[in-house]
């Protein structure tokens, strides 16, 4: 979601200019701006004992390009409560702006982690493949959780992970703009959508796929990717030309007619172990159909090895946590009043002006939980007759 905007420049704006109220909120500063909006960070008073740092994404009313798209992400979102996983917290609309109150990462994501903070192994290679596996168990957790709840993300990449500031970092992925929910069986997709960078060849090559592509598979393949770029400190194919029939044949010419293996020059001259190489592999194999699963990936011997001792209270901080996850439960549930309120909110927004000093509030789901707070088929419900139209 917001959380992932870049940094930019633009005017400061105060609490009032926003439509919210001082008693609550205190501006810190912009964090950044994008196409969707602006993001700042906040003081909410309201939280932690007054203290608590989120991230507020502001829209101005009148200039939500997608709808469909916005109530997709805020919906989906809210049914999702892990660690690693950017939370919602509220949607606030006031007369000027539509608001997005959730999570604040201080470390930023994960590609400017790698790109300024990493000390690189050599110059072959980012991260030591220990850092990598520590980080990358976390993603995994992430996806693993999402597509547990018959969640694909879609656009799983390396700005959308994001790290809070300590050491090592911890993640969490945010932007379920692209997402999409299921069934129990996978439901294939048919529209191009993600970061070329990050897209699967099945993805990138509808014509040769009549009958669509599994996006929990396509989720695999771009894990592959940021695991790659996390080791490599680049990407596995050339994807500066931009053009999706390019990247198709970057792809295809990095395995050389072989499609289940990279060819030997993708390593480079980069010290990996063969158990990863042997991960990567699977993971970015052009058949989707033999492409490893995420419960095949956690059990890969490259995933099961141990971290060095100086992790161990952050392993275990981590366990106590997820474990602490499983054992939540529902205390509320998106019924219908609740989506008819998001809805609503949601194109309310499209308005250029609301009534002067209004303030509209909704909350998600209140609870913890491991299971999905409302029925997929209400979901689908509530969305099966809209069809993404973004790349």
């Amino acid at each position: 979601m917001g959380a992932c905007l870049g940094r930019g420049a633009g005017s400061f704006k105060e609490v009032g200019e926003m439509g919210l109220p001082s008693e609550r909120f205190t501006v810190l500063k912009k964090l950044g701006s994008g196409a969707e909006g602006e993001l700042y960070l906040m003081k909410d008073k309201t939280r932690d004992k007054g203290d608590q740092l989120v991230a507020l994404k502001m829209i101005l009313r009148g200039s939500l390009v997608d709808e469909v798209r916005m109530l997709r992400e805020i919906t989906l979102q809210s049914t999702l409560n892990h660690i690693h996983v950017i939370k919602l917290y509220q949607i606030l609309l006031t007369d000027s702006h539509f608001c997005i109150l959730m999570e604040y990462a201080p470390g930023g994501d994960l590609f400017k982690y790698i790109t300024k903070k990493v000390k690189p192994v050599s110059k072959y290679q980012a991260m030591s493949e220990e850092e990598a596996r520590y980080v990358f168990k976390q993603v995994l957790s992430a996806v693993d959780y999402c597509h547990k709840r018959h969640i694909a993300h879609r656009d799983l990449k390396l700005a959308n992970i994001l790290l809070d500031d300590s050491w090592p970092p911890r993640v969490k992925i945010c932007d379920f703009g692209l997402s999409r929910s299921y069934d129990y069986e996978h439901e294939n997709c048919y529209t191009i959508v993600g970061t070329p960078a990050y897209m699967s060849p099945e993805v990138l090559d509808p014509k040769h796929n009549p009958d669509g592509y599994d996006p929990v598979k396509a989720d695999i393949w771009s894990a592959g990717v940021i695991l790659y770029a996390m080791l490599r400190g680049r990407f596995p194919f050339d994807t500066h030309e931009g053009n999706l029939k390019a990247v198709l044949r970057n792809i295809k010419a990095a395995h050389q007619g072989d499609p289940q293996h990279l060819w030997a020059p993708a390593w480079g001259n980069a010290k990996l172990s063969d158990e990863v190489k042997d991960l990567l592999d699977r993971m970015l194999d052009l058949d989707a159909e033999r492409r490893i699963n995420i419960s095949e990936i956690l059990e890969h011997p490259w995933m099961s090895k141990d971290l060095s001792p100086s992790d161990t209270f952050t392993k275990a901080q981590v366990f106590a946590e997820e474990a602490q996850e499983k054992w939540n439960k529902v205390s509320d549930v998106m019924d219908q009043t609740k989506q008819d309120r998001l809805r609503k909110l949601v194109h309310e927004a499209l308005i250029e002006h609301g009534h002067p000093g209004e303030i509209l509030e909704w909350h998600p789901p209140t609870s913890l939980r491991v299971r999905t707070a409302f029925s997929h088929a209400n979901l689908s419900s509530l969305l099966d007759h809209h069809e993404e139209n973004s790349v």
